[in-house]
Order: C-alpha cells, then sequence, then structure tokens
C-alpha cells in the first residue's frame, strides 16, 4: 500500500518488517476466533471471548 498505491507516504522508503515470528500467533488467534466468528451477528466479543482469543 506504501509504495503501490500512494498510501501512507510518510512510511515510504522504511523497512517495515517488525522482525517478530507472528504468523503462528496470529494462526492460534484466528484458531480460538472462529468458532466465535458464527456467533457474533448482533453482538460484539465479550470480555472472556477476547482474553481467551488475546491468550491463545
Amino acid at each position: 500500500m506504501v509504495n503501490h498505491l500512494d498510501s501512507f507516504t510518510r512510511f515510504q522508503g522504511r523497512d517495515l518488517n517488525s522482525h517478530c515470528p507472528l504468523v503462528q500467533r496470529y494462526s492460534r488467534m484466528y484458531a480460538v476466533f472462529e468458532p466465535i466468528r458464527n456467533r457474533l451477528f448482533g453482538r460484539c466479543l465479550t470480555i472472556d471471548e477476547m482474553v481467551s482469543i488475546l491468550n491463545a
């Protein structure tokens, strides 16, 4: 987005790699979120649901 769409121009020319392996963490979080997702119509996540997702 920064380089190809000229969005967020203040970040052009920067290395945006966080150098943190996050894919595995996000995959664990998504695995917890996915079963909850179908029950979210008309409501928000509860505190307990958010905690369980973030602790995954």
